[in-house]
């Protein structure tokens, strides 16, 4: 039996996790493009099983077992589509919610909770929980699956996303906002409580969203990126991904985000401006 026969074998008894090169979950299949990845994973003893390049050398390990392919990432993503789905429960949507015309809720997965408004023409996939007394505009998706492109090819491929949503109480989601599932079976996309998120917003898979912050619309918020509390973003802020952002900072309308920021900060097309003498 080859080794990617015995991967996948292992794949369908559940006995492979999957996630990235820094994974705190033993027996994970990830994957390395580079070399700098490539030390990262091998130095993990949580990673056992990684797919890399073929021109990429690695060397003699003992503890991870290595395979080649051409599309590291693509291979991994049909991996991970290829696993047992998320087990599913009959979805629990309280009495008290309100759910307008055109919607569709999936019949597993989803629990919301008291005194929450479902707008038109949302969908709402499995594995998506809802806080009390929330408000859901019109054409949001939240729990959707993401599409995979390489840079410079024609190849795509759907990532169906295994893990969860968590939208904490009194949450305001405006119109087509959507809202990832996390990539892998045990992760979530968490928002916490009491967060106004405007239109045409987007948070990718694995998002953390702390308490009381303010999303104008068109804010895009990548993958991974952690923000705690009180923050401000102005319209069309966007951020790169696995950032963190502290509390109570002020991002003016544009910024792009591409390195952490602290707390207390005033943003001004990205970079760091003198604080101004006003409070939101």
């Amino acid at each position: 039996m080859s080794k990617y026969a015995l991967l996948e074998k292992s794949i369908s008894k559940r006995d492979v996790r999957f996630g990235f090169v820094e994974s705190k979950v033993p027996n994970t299949l990830s994957f390395a493009t580079d070399a700098h990845n490539l030390g990262i994973a091998l130095a993990n003893e949580n990673i056992r099983w990684l797919i890399v390049p073929w021109e990429l050398p690695v060397g003699n390990t003992h503890k991870t077992m290595i395979f080649r392919d051409s599309h590291p990432k693509f291979k991994f993503i049909e991996l991970c589509n290829s696993s047992p789905l998320t087990p599913k429960f009959p979805s629990q949507i309280d009495e008290t919610v309100v759910v307008k015309e055109m919607s569709l809720i999936s019949d597993f997965g989803v629990v919301i909770g008291k005194n929450t408004i479902v707008g038109r023409h949302v969908v709402i996939g499995e594995g998506v929980k809802i806080g009390d007394g929330c408000v859901i505009g019109d054409h949001v998706t939240l729990g959707n699956d993401s599409i995979y492109s390489e840079h410079n090819t024609k190849n795509f491929i759907t990532l169906i996303h295994q893990g969860s949503v968590n939208i904490g109480p009194r949450v305001y989601i405006g119109s087509y906002t959507s809202i990832d599932r996390s990539l892998f079976y045990g992760e979530s996309t968490n928002i916490g409580s009491d967060n106004l998120i405007g239109a045409y917003c987007s948070f990718s898979h694995g998002v953390e969203v702390g308490n009381h912050n303010f999303f104008a619309n068109n804010v895009l918020v990548a993958g991974y990126t952690r923000i705690e509390n009180l923050n401000w973003f102005g319209p069309g802020v966007s951020t790169t991904h696995r950032l963190s952002i502290g509390s109570s900072n002020r991002i003016s309308i544009g910024s792009i985000i591409y390195r952490n920021i602290g707390s207390f900060q005033n943003i001004v097309s990205g970079r760091v401006a003198p604080k101004p003498n006003v409070s939101f």
